[in-house]
């Protein structure tokens, strides 16, 4: 082998050394940018590591937020839910209180047209007042009317109760002479002047009340009746001359008119038969017919009822004695 090729290996050697050389190198420095990649790494995952952890925490704080956040969902869901029925029934209301604003606006419209009601009470306070203190003007004088009318009865009631106590004085005094045996026939009092259609009125006028309203003519009284027996035949009074002498002291049945009697309530008090003073002595027909009108006077104050007061006194009832 020659220097040559020695020299040839040596340079191939110097170049393998120099590229082994260049080679070391390049993995020295491949070495340190892997260490130096490595400690970038490292860095680069403590911040991942840090980043995570962050994230981590957000992502907790998240979902507490949300958590939250879905409560506060859920009570504005019912809030809401309740809202809505509020506003269904503000709604209702609200339409309610149209209608309530439409009734008070009729009612204005109504009352700005109506009349004044204190103005017409007033004026119809005035009418009934006037209305009041005419008619108290007119109860006066029908209470003063009342009063004198009432002094009035009184008088003429008064006056028909003296005329009636003389009568029957008159009649106790008959009584009395024909007691002690006197034969003679009582006198007849009776006026001439008074017709039968007089009496007649007479009887009706004072058919209703105990004591008659004008003044009656001063009348005997009759013979008082002795009998409750019904007399439903009046007998015709026999004449003078057709009286025979025979007959003077005999009592005749139908010699003197019979009246009929009284209801039976008054029958068992009371007698309403006529019968002539003396029995068996005659009597004219003239002294017979005055003794007819006296005795139906008689039972016109017999069959009276008790007088009822009068119609304006159950009218008025007590406020008439206010005059007095």
């Amino acid at each position: 082998m020659s220097e040559a090729l020695l020299t040839q290996w040596k340079d191939r050697v110097l170049e393998a050394e120099t590229e082994v050389g260049l080679i070391q190198d390049d993995i020295n420095t491949v070495l340190e940018e892997r260490k130096t990649l490595k400690q970038s790494s490292r860095k680069h995952l403590e911040i991942i590591e840090k980043e995570k952890k962050d994230l981590l925490r957000r992502l907790e704080s998240v979902e507490a937020e949300a958590k939250e956040l879905s409560a506060v969902c859920e009570r504005t869901l019912s809030e809401k839910d309740k809202v809505e029925v509020v506003y269904i029934k503000t709604l209702d209301e609200y339409e309610n209180m149209h209608y309530l604003v439409r009734e008070i606006k009729d009612n204005e419209e109504q009352l700005s047209s109506r009349e004044d009601l204190e103005t017409r009470l007033q004026r119809e306070s005035l009418v009934w007042a006037e209305e009041e203190h005419a008619m108290r003007n007119k109860l006066s004088k029908i209470q003063l009317q009342l009063k004198q009318q009432r002094k009035q009865q009184q008088a003429e009631q008064s006056e028909l109760e003296e005329q009636l106590a003389a009568l029957e004085k008159r009649q106790r005094l008959e009584q009395a002479e024909r007691s002690s045996g006197q034969t003679a026939p009582a006198p007849s009092v009776v006026k001439t002047s008074i017709n039968a259609g007089t009496d007649k009125r007479f009887t009706t006028d004072n058919s209703f009340s105990s004591v008659p309203t004008h003044p009656v003519p001063p009348v005997a009284r009759a013979q008082p009746l002795k009998s409750c027996l019904k007399g439903k035949e009046a007998a015709v009074p026999i004449s003078a001359p057709a009286i025979t002498n025979s007959k003077l002291n005999t009592y005749r049945h139908n010699a003197y008119p019979v009246i009929a009697s009284a209801p039976v309530s008054r029958a068992a008090s009371q007698s309403l038969v006529y019968q002539p003073y003396n029995i068996g002595t005659d009597l004219s027909s003239a002294a017979s017919h005055h003794q007819q009108k006296s005795l139906n006077q008689a039972r016109a104050y017999s069959y009276c009822s008790g007088k009822d007061r009068s119609r304006a006194h159950d009218v008025l009832q007590e406020t008439t004695n206010n005059l007095e």
